[in-house]
Protein backbone atom coordinates (compact mmCIF):
# COMPACT_ATOMS: atom_id res chain seq x y z
CA UNK A 1 0.00 0.00 0.00
CA UNK A 2 2.50 2.37 0.71
CA UNK A 3 4.38 1.70 -2.49
CA UNK A 4 1.00 2.22 -4.17
CA UNK A 5 1.06 5.75 -2.60
CA UNK A 6 4.40 6.96 -3.61
CA UNK A 7 3.58 6.13 -7.30
CA UNK A 8 0.70 8.27 -6.65
CA UNK A 9 2.49 11.19 -5.08
CA UNK A 10 5.28 10.88 -7.68
CA UNK A 11 2.96 10.98 -10.42
CA UNK A 12 0.98 13.67 -8.97
CA UNK A 13 4.50 16.18 -8.96
CA UNK A 14 4.98 14.84 -11.94
CA UNK A 15 1.82 16.20 -13.42
CA UNK A 16 2.14 19.15 -11.51
CA UNK A 17 5.26 20.25 -12.77
CA UNK A 18 4.42 19.57 -16.25
CA UNK A 19 1.48 22.04 -15.85
CA UNK A 20 3.45 24.84 -14.02
CA UNK A 21 6.53 24.37 -16.84
CA UNK A 22 4.12 24.48 -19.66
CA UNK A 23 3.94 27.51 -21.53
CA UNK A 24 1.09 27.20 -24.22
CA UNK A 25 -1.71 27.49 -21.22
CA UNK A 26 0.16 30.99 -20.30
CA UNK A 27 0.47 31.71 -24.00
CA UNK A 28 -2.93 31.17 -24.18
CA UNK A 29 -3.80 33.00 -20.98
CA UNK A 30 -1.98 35.91 -22.47
CA UNK A 31 -3.62 35.88 -25.60
CA UNK A 32 -7.25 36.06 -23.99
CA UNK A 33 -6.30 38.64 -21.56
CA UNK A 34 -4.65 40.59 -24.59
CA UNK A 35 -8.13 40.33 -26.83
CA UNK A 36 -10.33 40.95 -24.12
CA UNK A 37 -8.90 44.25 -23.20
CA UNK A 38 -9.06 45.18 -26.70
CA UNK A 39 -12.70 44.18 -26.54
CA UNK A 40 -13.84 46.17 -23.49
CA UNK A 41 -11.67 49.64 -25.38
CA UNK A 42 -13.76 48.54 -28.59
CA UNK A 43 -17.18 48.58 -26.64
CA UNK A 44 -16.28 51.66 -24.66
CA UNK A 45 -15.24 53.53 -27.87
CA UNK A 46 -18.43 52.19 -29.74
CA UNK A 47 -20.20 53.36 -26.50
CA UNK A 48 -19.23 56.99 -26.58
CA UNK A 49 -19.41 57.41 -30.07
CA UNK A 50 -23.05 55.98 -30.08
CA UNK A 51 -24.17 58.42 -27.65
CA UNK A 52 -22.68 61.37 -29.28
CA UNK A 53 -24.32 60.34 -32.88
CA UNK A 54 -27.67 59.81 -31.13
CA UNK A 55 -27.62 63.65 -29.89
CA UNK A 56 -26.93 64.96 -33.33
CA UNK A 57 -29.58 62.21 -35.10
CA UNK A 58 -32.06 63.63 -32.33
CA UNK A 59 -31.07 67.39 -33.51
CA UNK A 60 -31.18 66.26 -36.91
CA UNK A 61 -34.55 65.01 -36.52
CA UNK A 62 -35.67 68.42 -34.76
CA UNK A 63 -34.40 70.40 -36.99
CA UNK A 64 -35.66 68.96 -39.67
CA UNK A 65 -39.45 68.73 -38.17
CA UNK A 66 -39.26 72.24 -36.94
CA UNK A 67 -38.39 73.09 -40.82
CA UNK A 68 -40.13 70.96 -42.71
CA UNK A 69 -43.61 70.29 -41.52
CA UNK A 70 -45.82 73.01 -41.98
CA UNK A 71 -47.04 74.89 -38.01
CA UNK A 72 -49.67 73.50 -36.21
Amino acid sequence: MRERDRVRETTLFRLLRTLLEEERGATALEYSLLASLIFMVVLAAIGTTGSGLGGRWDSMATVIVDNLLPPR
